[in-house]
């Protein structure tokens, strides 16, 4: 693991998880609700920008100007896959923490789908799937949120791996 390669690897997903991290946690003590705060949002431009940053630091700084597309592409989705880990955990010990935030989560939830149920009305086909879905969302766990959380960031990170090893190979 003397390898630069390696080093920036562990480099990137180190700082890529710790950064993610404490921006979880700020946002846990300003927002009622971090997991629908809208600068939750801004976590998809850390995402895709450490993972991105990292694989451009090493091509730039390390490599002299040299990328193969495996390179990039191992890289990018290791140092995303690492953030997501870590996002995981610090979401599940902060929920653990403030059970309240799924509280409010879940209470968010519902109070959208009964504000928008004409809508939500044209998406399902009966209001007894309507109802279904109020019920599923009042049994929401810490298991299922971070499932969703996890799943989407790592989709966007596959994503992002093909198109920043394409884009940065030479």
């Amino acid at each position: 693991m003397k390898h630069p390669y390696f080093k920036t690897l562990i480099a990137g997903c180190l700082a890529g998880g710790a950064l993610i991290s404490v921006f979880l946690i700020i946002l846990s003590f300003v927002y009622k609700d971090p997991l629908n705060a809208t600068p939750k949002a801004l976590d998809f431009l850390l995402y895709i920008g450490i993972s991105v940053g990292t694989v451009a630091y090493y091509k730039v700084r390390i490599s002299g100007g040299y990328l193969k597309f495996i390179e990039g592409l191992v890289m990018v989705s290791l140092v995303n896959a690492a953030m997501v880990l870590l996002a995981s955990i610090t979401l599940w010990l902060l929920i653990e923490a403030k059970p309240t935030i799924l509280q409010n989560n879940t209470q968010a939830l519902l109070d959208n789908y009964v504000t928008n149920k004409e809508e939500i009305m044209k998406k399902v086909q009966s209001e007894e799937d309507y109802q279904r879905l109020l019920a599923r969302t009042e049994q929401r766990t810490v298991g299922i949120v971070l499932f969703e959380e996890a799943g989407l960031k790592l989709m966007v990170g596959f994503f992002t791996s093909i198109v920043a090893a394409t884009a940065l190979r030479k």
